[in-house]
């Protein structure tokens, strides 16, 4: 859950019923007595802003101050001193935060952390947001400035860089797949870090840690992940493969992976540890003897050559209808005027860009909200150096829920997007034009995009292609109350229609109108896990989702109704928004809506889709197991349970996100038949569109 900052300021002790972070021992020594450094360091995504950060340093910090980017890594984290008077992280935005973590790491801890979004251009509406606890943190302050918002954080002794930073993420964001999944990574140069965007873990690595790698990611290493271009590169890979760990090479200009050194040991174990062989490794290099060998590489797939994408930039928070019929080009190289191949298609009558918005590194959070009023992006070859920035960049904006036109992709790039993206961004650009078309568009791109290029699926591969250990997928629970017996086959239907991996299905027979076939039908039609639950007709719907959450083993938790229709990618939708929103709520509004009585399809709510907000239908929600416990559980309430959880995930400091609605249709068959009773009328008064029948391809349920 998010921690309010008013429960921070002016608090004196740790907030000790929630210690989410501890400082380490090392650390906790050092605040006993306070000896820290009179000079500051500023953290910034970009050497403009960093420049401008420093101005916020006091002025005896500010005379010595250090200014490390990640544009510009020449100063090496491992020489600054572990304490410091003042330290200023700065981004664009609070989502450009998480990009700063691995720098964070070797920072440090300073008597005052200020986090700064620096946006003269588009000043964020309000501070960055602590999501999770903070040790020993005594005061927490916003203050505005003419180019953004700040956020000072000072604490009873020192206070870690890193925890200050990775406050801002989700308190369970390695669950829910960000970063890498729980493994030790450490990366080198800038080509190595957007592997580790967004991953409170990550630490980076550089020539100055030669013979301490071990030390430096906590005395414990799974992925050492190195810019070719670094100096050190060699040295420390082979140290990295003494210790055990992988060690992805990757392309300096690109971000690419290149080769991929297997983890475990070079040799059977000798008596000695890893890290002692660390050591004998780098001792040999500086008496120019023979290294060890080596493991030797294998061929990397291009499916996993890409970098993940950043998941708190690169997702569809605030899609919108287009407000001007345009399109964009987003290209990596320098802005370049339009190839012949605009003339012809101009001349065609196609769309072409209009808008240009060079970008040669990652995508920014100012980039996608440039794009979001525009129709979508039409990317060609003409705008990229190569097979492996093209794909890179159209991952990216895909993943954001940019509608995307790329019709022109050769091999290499169908490899490096996979050919169910690839196919996908092969799209007529007049598609674009009508608001239904340019949604359901973007919908599928998005979920082919984040499942293959967002960390969680990245470091899944990379896990197996490592020769690491996988982790145990999660699990979605489906909690199905019914008390219609003439229901149970429809939500076996919609039930066995579902794509998602890996679920189980809890129903409950809600009094005694079900019989031992009717018990029998769900277990009988999926050929997934089933667990069938009675319970007396006397027992509130509360209680009956409470049993089910009882019986249920998964770490997620879906509520469907029985009268309901979903699409194929119901469950996985839900799931990714649960990933890249960070909200402990996520469902759907029920913008579509199948009037029985009429047999009449109405769609309402048409905005607000991918937007914080409380409007969701009760046929469509999912939360963790974990934050419906922080909620204080299911209420023993006859109806309206879905309000009422809203209301107390609310109430416990929580958020409540909703995605976009395709893939549910609620379903109307009188007031008398449901346990909210709204009328015909009340629905055709609030619907912006009707169509004749279940229109499936409208609500997209095919």
């Amino acid at each position: 859950m998010r921690i309010p900052l008013a429960s921070h300021a002016g608090a004196t002790t740790p907030n000790a019923a929630s210690p989410a972070i501890r400082l380490p021992r090392m650390r906790r020594r050092a605040t006993q007595g306070p000896r820290r450094g009179s000079a500051g360091l500023v953290l910034s995504d970009t050497p403009a802003r960093g420049r401008a950060a420093r101005a916020l340093l006091p002025r005896r910090a500010r005379a010595a101050a250090t200014v490390v980017t990640l544009d510009e890594l020449a100063t090496s984290l491992d020489t600054l001193p572990p304490r410091h008077a003042h330290v200023v992280v700065a981004a664009a935005s609070e989502a450009a935060l998480g990009r700063l973590l691995p720098l964070a790491s070797g920072a440090g801890a300073a008597a005052v952390v200020t986090l700064a979004l620096l946006d003269a251009a588009a000043p964020p509406a309000h501070a960055a947001t602590l999501r999770r606890p903070l040790p020993s943190l005594r005061l927490a302050r916003e203050e505005s400035v003419r180019a953004g918002r700040l956020l000072h954080l000072h604490a009873d002794g020192l206070l870690e860089v890193r925890h200050a930073v990775a406050a801002t993420l989700p308190s369970d964001a390695l669950a829910r797949g960000w970063g890498a999944g729980g493994l030790q990574t450490a990366v080198t140069g800038a080509a190595g870090l957007p592997w580790a965007f967004g991953d409170a873990r990550a630490v980076t690595a550089g020539g100055a840690s030669l013979g301490n790698l071990h030390g430096r990611a906590g005395r414990h290493l799974d992925v050492l992940v190195v810019d070719d271009a670094d100096e050190a590169a060699d040295a420390l890979a082979g140290e990295a493969a003494a210790l055990g760990a992988a060690v992805l090479h990757v392309e300096s200009s690109t971000g690419a992976l290149r080769r991929l050194v297997p983890a475990g040991p070079v040799a059977p174990p000798p008596a000695a540890s890893l890290p002692a062989a660390a050591r004998q490794w780098t001792l040999a290099r500086e008496r120019e003897a023979e290294p060890a060998p080596l493991r030797p590489a294998v061929p990397v797939p291009r499916a996993l050559a890409l970098p993940p994408v950043d998941l708190a930039v690169c997702n569809p928070i605030g899609f919108r209808e287009a407000e001007e019929a345009a399109y964009a080009a987003v290209p990596t190289l320098s802005p370049l005027p339009l190839a012949d191949e605009g003339a012809d298609a101009r001349s065609a009558g196609a769309p072409v860009p209009s808008v240009r918005l060079p970008r040669q590194g990652p995508l920014g959070s100012a980039d996608v909200a440039a794009l979001r009023p525009l129709r979508g992006v039409i990317d060609r070859a003409c705008d990229h150096a190569g097979p492996a920035g093209r794909a890179r960049r159209i991952a990216e904006l895909t993943a954001a829920g940019v509608p995307t036109v790329a019709r022109d992709l050769d091999e290499a790039t169908r490899a490096l997007l996979g050919g169910d993206l690839a196919d996908l961004v092969d799209v007529d650009p007049t598609r674009l034009a009508g608001s239904v078309a340019r949604e359901q568009t973007s919908i599928a791109q998005r979920r082919a995009s984040l499942e293959r290029h967002g960390p969680e699926a990245r470091w899944a591969d990379l896990r197996v292609a490592a020769g690491i250990p996988p982790r145990r997928p999660r699990t979605v629970s489906v909690l199905l109350a019914t008390n219609r017996p003439d229901h149970l086959a429809h939500a076996a239907t919609q039930l066995a229609g579902q794509d998602h991996a890996h679920v189980e299905v809890v129903g409950v027979l809600h009094g005694e109108a079900f019989d031992d076939a009717a018990a029998a039908l769900l277990p009988r039609a999926l050929d997934v896990p089933v667990t069938v639950l009675r319970r007396p007709a006397r027992a509130s719907l509360g209680e009956c989702l409470a049993a089910a959450t009882e019986a249920a083993s998964g770490e997620l938790l879906a509520k469907m109704d029985d009268d309901d229709w979903y699409g194929p990618s119901h469950l996985r939708d839900l799931e990714l928004a649960w990933v890249y929103s960070g909200a402990e709520l996520v469902g759907k509004a029920a913008e579509f809506v199948h009037l029985a009585e009429l047999d009449v399809t109405i769609r309402r709510f048409a905005g607000g889709a991918e937007t914080f907000n409380d409007r969701l239908g009760g046929g469509a929600l999912l939360i963790s197991r974990d934050d419906l416990a922080a909620a204080g559980g299911w209420r023993r309430a006859r109806r309206a349970v879905d309000r009422l959880l809203i209301a107390d995930v609310r109430a416990a400091g929580g958020q409540v996100y909703r995605t976009h609605g395709y893939g549910f249709a609620l379903t109307r068959r009188g007031a008398e038949t449901h346990t909210w009773d709204a009328d015909v009328g009340y629905f055709l008064k609030q619907s912006s569109l009707q169509r004749r029948g279940l229109d499936r391809e409208l609500a997209d349920l095919a």
